[in-house]
């Protein structure tokens, strides 16, 4: 029997969720539900599931996937709670709302607080997972849900969920950012816009590739492409008296407060 899983919300991470998994394995009976019902159906045509047009038609689902902004939890509990089943199982994508906020809003005892990046959006993301009150085989499905978009990570707390949410789910926005300054520079500089665009993008998906096959480490890795009176050295030695690890620190401080503060 497949396993009913209602979702609220189908924006960019929910849709990736359920096309993912759609296209993975016939394992799962997708309901979905967005306040903009033409998400719902768009989602539903393209992964071949359930678009449902009011919340309470979701009361038939065994697993419910929270996937919309965390100031909406709230106002989505007042509704849910309404049809929320008694045996009933949250898999809450929601940055910064703890799983005892969620226990307590919706009355659930069973829940997995999912905390996937930016890069799932193309297969190719990492998700950490923290189980409160699953079973072994539910903590499976769980995997299973998110295996076709993401390496899943467990860890064990709902604090190292925040942590994972301002270091590898912001984390994608940071080098975003990272790539927007060098591609405008290089521009400036006299590169053409779409040479500076494209190699900036190779440069990022080669170094992380590098890593990932690379027994060294980070420093190590860095500490090989610096030569002794080289470019590199000389944009590094700009870094460190410019404090830029105090920067990068202070940065990922901040997005850990605001984390809290949404939980």
């Amino acid at each position: 029997m497949r396993t009913k899983i209602g979702v609220l919300g189908c924006g960019n991470m929910g849709g990736a969720i359920v096309s993912g998994a759609s296209r993975k394995t016939k394992d799962f009976e997708f309901h979905l539900y967005d306040p903009l019902a033409e998400k719902s159906k768009k989602l539903a045509k393209e992964a071949k599931a359930n678009a449902r047009v009011k919340m309470a038609e979701l009361k038939i689902c065994e697993y419910f996937l929270l996937a919309v902004k965390p100031q909406s939890f709230a106002e989505l509990a007042g509704q849910l709670k309404l049809y929320f089943p008694a045996d009933g199982k949250i898999i809450s994508i929601m940055a910064g709302i703890a799983s005892s906020k969620i226990r307590e809003g919706l009355g659930c005892k069973k829940l997995a607080r999912v905390m996937p990046n930016t890069p799932c959006l193309i297969g190719e993301g990492a998700a950490a997972v923290y189980f409160v009150g699953m079973s072994d085989a539910e903590q499976k499905m769980v995997q299973s849900l998110f295996a076709p978009i993401a390496q899943v990570h467990f860890v064990d707390s709902d604090d190292a969920v925040d942590i994972v949410t301002i270091g590898i789910a912001s984390g994608s926005g940071y080098l975003f950012e990272i790539a927007r300054i060098l591609i405008k520079k290089l521009t400036a500089m006299g590169l053409k816009r779409e040479t500076a665009d494209a190699m900036v993008k190779e440069m990022l998906k080669g170094s992380a590739a590098l890593m990932q096959k690379s027994t060294r480490s980070p420093e190590a890795l860095r500490n090989q492409v610096t030569s002794k009176g080289g470019t590199t050295e000389a944009a590094l030695k700009v870094f460190q008296q410019k404090g830029l690890q105090k920067i990068l620190e202070e940065a990922l401080d901040a997005a850990y407060q605001r984390a809290k503060k949404l939980g």
